[in-house]
């Protein structure tokens, strides 16, 4: 009986100083696997996107968006503080946040007709910066998109 419980004994000091040493490097350091951010999530805590007051031209555009995921498995959702923007160049021309699902933008560029527009859309949630990689084409006075037949504007995550 003694041996039984003396074998039982050296068998769970032997299991426990196993499991101690688990995870441990040479000089005790334990080892951290290493963890994959999820490249979604950035740490952009409001872009300080502007518009400038001073315009003669003008276009609108109604839109609806949708967001690549990356093949994730997962339904998006627009939160209050999401922005929509649109730029010519590096110029921010036109600025809107969500109105249920959609984005009402009026686009003010520098020039007239020709500048070629491209839209950026900012995740609150994912504190991220998202590009489409449509390019429109501004025409003063006109209007991309309406309510009953708004534009659907796709994007994926922004490279830095």
């Amino acid at each position: 009986m003694k041996r039984n419980f003396l074998t039982i004994g050296i068998t769970l000091i032997s299991v426990f100083l196993f499991l101690a040493s688990c995870g441990k490097e040479e000089g005790g350091n334990a080892v951290v696997p290493d963890t994959v951010p999820d490249p979604m999530f950035g740490d952009i805590t409001d872009p300080a996107w502007s518009v400038s007051t001073d315009y003669d031209y003008t276009t609108s555009m109604t839109a609806v968006i949708g967001v690549d995921l990356q093949g994730r498995d997962s339904l998006w959702t627009i939160d209050t503080a999401d922005r929509v923007a649109a730029f010519v160049g590096d110029e921010c021309v036109g600025l809107a946040n969500p109105s249920g699902p959609l984005f009402f933008l009026f686009i003010v560029p520098p020039q007239h007709d020709g500048d070629d527009i491209t839209l950026r859309y900012y995740s609150s949630y994912y504190h991220n910066i998202f590009r489409s990689d449509a390019v429109f084409s501004f025409c003063n006075g006109s209007q991309q998109g309406t309510v009953n037949n708004p534009l659907l504007v796709v994007f994926s995550k922004d490279i830095k």
